[in-house]
This record gives structure tokens, C-alpha cells and sequence, in this order.
């Protein structure tokens, strides 16, 4: 086999599908990756969303104490 033919070989067997034969393949075959894909996405938006809440936190909390510092190196002047 040729190096051409090697590599038309994989494009005449994906020409061969009839559309119910892609369909079944849709259906049945990608259903459980498009769950996995779903939950990855999820999990990715809540950890997103839990590392937004913990920045928000963490600057609320050292703006709180650049305040109390400043305040504090006032008090001692």
C-alpha cells in the first residue's frame, strides 16, 4: 500500500456511513462523552466560581488590613 492510499484509506471507510449508520454513532456513541463534557464544564464553572468568591475574599480581607495598618502607623505617629 502507498503512502496515498494509506491515507485515503480512512476517508473511503468514513465515506462508506449511510446517515442512520452517523446517527446511531451520534446518538449512542457521543452521548456519553457529551455527559462527561457537561460535568467538566460544570465543575470547571464552580471552581471558577469558588476561586472568583475566594479573591473577593482575600482582597476584601488585606484592604481590611492595609486599613487597620495604616491606621495603626497613624496612631503610633
Amino acid at each position: 500500500m502507498t503512502a496515498a492510499e494509506w491515507n485515503l484509506t480512512p476517508v473511503a471507510s468514513a465515506v462508506r456511513f449511510s446517515t442512520d449508520q452517523v446517527k446511531n454513532l451520534h446518538s449512542s456513541t457521543l452521548q456519553p462523552f457529551r455527559k462527561a463534557v457537561a460535568k467538566g464544564l460544570k465543575r470547571t464553572k464552580e471552581k471558577m466560581k469558588t476561586q472568583f468568591i475566594m479573591e473577593r475574599k482575600l482582597s476584601f480581607h488585606l484592604a481590611e488590613y492595609t486599613r487597620t495598618s495604616v491606621r495603626a502607623g497613624e496612631q503610633k505617629l
